[in-house]
């Protein structure tokens, strides 16, 4: 059986050795919930990981010898300082140096890593970090830096993609795509035509606008989001567009340079069309967007208050994407989980998992769906950027009070290691009292 780890830039690469304790090993539960549907059996399960929010095993090893597959991300937002002084991901030069920092990463890793991921979630980085100042560089210039940004960004994969597949990939043999981010977006009264524009609208601007010039067979940016944004640019005054154009020689080398489609997904919104809301300048990518976002009072909220729990969105992602962009790519799930307080017992976040997974299955054995892998997140609760240590992820427990940070498996890690040993789902992990917890470890 291989597992596979995800781990998000090259100084991380050796943190995947704790994921022996999740990979070995079966409990013994009477399994009378188990799933009706097996993943196959080439499915590949991980836990991933990211260098800058996550203490790492930088100078330990043991990846490769426990039969775990290393996945990497070259770019997950730690940017060095005078670069971001250059202008960052908004300015053209960026490209060459993404492309130098690449080639001695292959040089150096691609012996033993046969997946690579380029860059990590396009939309919350150019969004968060240039149109807004919530994460680093934080530029804020609203409805011009995030394009420009995002724009770059996509060449600079490209660039980066065909750079492995014609030097490297002839004899690394390895494979290389992107990862990529999205809500689904549920329309909120379904036999409302405004409602169900906007939530068409928002996957369209939140995904399409990033996916469409990599997996569609036409290329360049959706139709809906290039009119949408030229229109408005010109309604604001501007000489033009604020979404750069890309030339046809660009197109040309954007489209089809994935090997797969990485997806982080964590929940949904219901969507409605909207002019203005509070909070949203002129121009912005909200703006631009027009689709109020809001969570169904019925959809549990165990930790973050973004992340809603609505499994069903998920198996709607995964046929939206398919739908629109076929099967010849498969998709592999960069990114799933939730968040709590922290409770080893913690049900929620096994139940969580338990029904995404589920949808999962439901999307490749009766949607026809070509999901390939699923990759946890995250392998141990870890720095969630503004949100600092307050909302813990981790399949394992961090002791931040220890000097030896003290790590044990949460419940979820117990329930987790089954799924991936046995290809199927235990749904009566969530009945499990506490006081049998020590029992199964």
């Amino acid at each position: 059986m291989q597992s596979l780890c995800r781990v998000a830039q090259s100084g991380a690469l050796l943190t995947c050795f704790s994921l022996l304790c999740v990979a070995n090993g079966v409990s013994a539960l009477v399994r009378s919930g188990l799933s009706n549907y097996t993943f196959p059996d080439n499915f590949m399960f991980g836990v991933a990981t990211a260098a800058f929010q996550i203490e790492g095993g930088w100078n330990a090893g043991g990846l490769l010898k426990a039969n775990i597959t290393p996945v990497v991300t070259l770019y997950h937002w730690d940017l060095p300082t005078p670069l971001m002084d250059l202008g960052g991901w908004a300015n053209p030069k960026i490209i060459d140096y993404f492309e130098d920092y690449a080639r001695v990463a292959f040089r150096l890793f691609g012996d033993v890593v046969k997946y690579w991921t380029t860059i990590n979630e396009i939309h919350i980085h150019c969004y968060h970090g240039y149109g807004n100042d919530y994460f680093v560089p934080a530029v804020k210039f609203e409805g011009v830096a995030e394009y420009l940004c995002s724009h770059y960004m996509l060449l600079g994969h490209a660039r980066v993609y065909h750079l492995y597949d014609k030097k490297f990939k002839p004899y690394q043999k390895g494979i290389i795509g992107i990862t990529l981010d999205s809500f689904f977006a549920e329309p909120k009264d379904e036999k409302n035509s405004d409602d169900v524009a906007a939530a068409e609208r928002y996957l369209q601007m939140r995904l399409g606008q990033y996916a469409h010039p990599i997996y569609s067979k036409e290329g360049n940016y959706p139709d809906l989001v290039r009119e949408r944004i030229n229109n408005l640019s010109i309604s604001q005054g501007f000489s033009r567009s604020r979404l750069p154009v890309f030339t046809s020689q660009e197109v040309e080398m954007l489209r089809g340079s994935s090997d797969f489609f990485g997806l982080n997904h964590y929940t949904s919104i219901l969507a409605s069309s909207s002019l203005m809301e509070d909070g949203w300048a002129v121009p912005s990518l909200d703006h631009d967007t027009g689709v109020k976002g809001e969570q169904d009072p019925k959809w549990p909220i165990p930790g973050a208050p973004w992340l809603a729990v609505h499994p069903p969105g998920f198996r709607k992602l995964l046929n939206w994407i398919t739908k629109q962009y076929g099967t010849k790519v498969p998709i592999i799930v960069t990114e799933n989980g939730m968040s709590d307080s922290g409770s080893l017992n913690d049900y929620e976040r096994v139940s969580y998992y338990n029904r995404y997974l589920e949808q999962l299955l439901l999307a490749i054995h009766e949607d026809g769906c070509n999901v390939a892998g699923y990759i946890a997140w995250t392998l141990m609760d870890d720095f969630e950027w503004k949100d600092g240590y307050s909302v813990k992820f981790g399949l394992f427990h961090v002791d931040y009070n220890s000097p030896k940070r003290t790590r044990m498996p949460k419940l979820s890690a117990i329930n987790y290691r089954e799924i991936v040993t046995t290809k199927r789902i235990n749904f009566d992990y969530i009945k499990i009292p506490s006081y049998k917890y020590n029992q199964l470890l």
